[in-house]
């Protein structure tokens, strides 16, 4: 008859991780992750317990215990533990037959505070695995002695200072993971504002030599534009031609040099002029520029 060692005694329920395996967290120890359930726990110490403690077994019946649930409350306060009103409390009892005709009682209880959930995501809670196996003539003994047990529990300041101890190596673990953490995202911070601080500079000179470019190939062009232009009006001259455009249409003519102004009218045809003015107000006539 015992509280059962090899089953651990701290848990905590990741709902989106991976059920009844041990995981670490983020106070710098390893849990148990299975929801808060004397059933959930009780399933998992005959799963994986069970089996190295008293070999093959027969489970002949089960059932939930909340007068035992009840009792247990009830008996920490009295021993003066201060148990939260909203603690809730749940046991699961499971008799068997185990080899060499012997059979046996297991009951798993766990407590836990909903309102200490972490975040909504995670739950820890407390646990417990207390079970007695005995031949069929010494069952209601055994069963005596573990109600005898549990009546009898005393909440020694021994104890109080273990739970103390542990509580304070959990708290330093939790604050030293939480240091770390910190240090780790500073280190990641630092090295990404590093990162984007070179690709602003590698970006930054980038656009500058593409606006160098920008600026050779525009005085490039406009170097050539102004060949261009006066390699025409050379042979512009050369030939006795004069280059008219159009700027309304778009269009560009070709006419005999000489006159100060030019016109078109409406049929295409092009009329010279010393003066400003058309040569008659008989048509619509379009003043053409000169390059």
């Amino acid at each position: 008859m015992h509280g059962d060692p090899g089953c651990p005694q701290s848990f905590c329920h990741y709902p989106m991780q991976f059920e009844d395996v041990m995981i670490p967290s983020n106070v710098g120890c390893t849990f148990l992750n299975i929801p808060p359930s004397g059933k959930r726990l009780a399933a998992y110490y005959l799963k994986n317990v069970a089996p190295q403690r008293f070999g093959k077994f027969k489970v002949t019946s089960e059932r939930d215990r909340d007068d035992i649930a009840a009792a247990d409350i009830a008996r920490a306060r009295q021993l003066g533990m201060q148990v939260p009103k909203k603690w809730k409390m749940s046991c699961r009892e499971i008799r068997f037959e185990a080899g060499g005709g012997r059979i046996g009682c297991l009951c798993a209880m766990t407590g836990y505070d909903p309102s200490m959930s972490m975040w909504g995501v995670m739950t820890m809670f407390e646990g417990s695995v207390q079970m007695w196996i005995a031949p069929p003539a010494l069952a209601p003994i055994a069963e005596q002695v573990l109600a005898r047990i549990k009546g009898t529990f005393q909440f020694t300041s021994k104890l109080q200072q273990i739970v103390q101890q542990d509580e304070a190596i959990i708290a330093s673990n939790g604050m030293a993971a939480n240091m770390n953490q910190q240090m780790w995202f500073q280190g990641q911070q630092a090295m990404h504002n590093a990162q984007m601080a070179q690709g602003d500079a590698i970006m930054s000179n980038y656009w500058r030599q593409q606006q160098a470019n920008e600026g050779i190939n525009q005085s490039y062009w406009n170097a050539q534009h102004t060949y261009d232009r006066l390699s025409e009006e050379r042979s512009d001259a050369m030939l006795g031609r004069q280059r008219l455009y159009d700027d309304s249409l778009g269009k560009v003519y070709d006419a005999p040099a000489g006159a100060n102004y030019y016109w078109a009218n409406q049929q295409g045809q092009i009329f010279g002029t010393e003066t400003d003015q058309p040569p008659d107000y008989q048509n619509n006539y379009t003043p053409l520029r000169k390059p």
